[in-house]
């Protein structure tokens, strides 16, 4: 049996904060990370420092996820998380540590770019899910001087057993129309680009029968982070991760206590 490296960040505490700030802004609000809208984002310098907050309704954080911005090469992320047993420092970790933004274009990229698939995204793991959270720091820190980012994920982890069977499908696709003229010649509209993930969990056992519809119902309509690859020495990790609506879930009774479901993400 391969050793499981699927994880998914669900149930994002960012959205239920009670206040967010965020030091060296230089355009858009910090409460944009908020949004699932990519044009949206706090524009910051390097480092920028995000606190967020939660007076109420304090949230369970197991890992945080940040899916999409134009964080460079080796960019890190450090911070702190106050809970209910004390406060754990996040060591500096770099979040983008195999793929560089440079590869999609000749310029730095911005949020003008998001939309066409020019972006970068990173994720860490914490040690465990800490529970009662009522604060979240996050520093990001970079090469690049201008930061632009367009959504945190903060939330619970669902990571099954069983890893993925064969047959994953990631799929990158355009909304480009075109239209023929009179002359013959073709006007095309680029359009935006996006990307679907698809995958089978095949014979899982009930304990990730039960979470998996859980995070089913807990999540509903809203976004998830996904990452296969979340524990491989390569570009997988980057080119397996979305952020996105999960759109099919069919879970089947294959026999007693063996379940299996297919899972497909369209990314936002």
């Amino acid at each position: 049996m391969a050793t499981s490296s699927l994880l998914i960040i669900y149930d994002n505490a960012v959205d239920r904060a009670s206040s967010i700030s965020a030091n060296n802004t230089t355009a858009g609000s910090a409460s944009n990370i908020q949004n699932d809208v990519k044009g949206k984002i706090h524009r910051g310098t390097s480092p920028v420092t995000f606190t967020i907050a939660w007076s109420s309704n304090q949230p369970q954080i197991g890992a945080i996820a940040i899916p999409m911005a134009n964080l460079p090469l080796n960019t890190t992320v450090s911070g702190s998380i106050t809970h209910s047993g004390g406060t754990y420092t996040i060591p500096s970790t770099n979040i983008v540590p195999y793929t560089d933004i440079s590869e999609f274009g000749s310029s730095a990229a911005t949020v003008n770019d998001f939309a066409v698939g020019r972006y970068s995204s990173g994720f860490i793991v914490l040690p465990q899910t800490y529970t009662s959270v009522s604060q979240l720091v996050l520093t990001v820190t970079s090469g690049t001087s201008s930061l632009d980012i367009s959504r945190i994920v903060a939330g619970r982890v669902f990571k099954p057993e069983r890893f993925a069977s064969a047959g994953i499908q990631h799929s990158i696709l355009n909304a480009a129309e075109s239209n023929r003229l009179s002359t013959g010649n073709i006007v095309l509209d680029a359009g935006f680009q996006y990307s679907t993930l698809s995958f089978d969990l095949r014979y899982m056992q009930s304990t990730d029968r039960d979470n998996l519809i859980k995070l089913l119902k807990i999540t509903g309509s809203k976004n998830v982070f996904v990452s296969l690859f979340s524990t491989d020495s390569s570009r997988l990790v980057y080119d397996y991760s979305i952020y996105g609506r999960i759109t099919n879930s069919p879970i089947t009774a294959e026999f007693y206590g063996i379940y299996s479901t297919t899972l497909s993400i369209e990314s936002w």
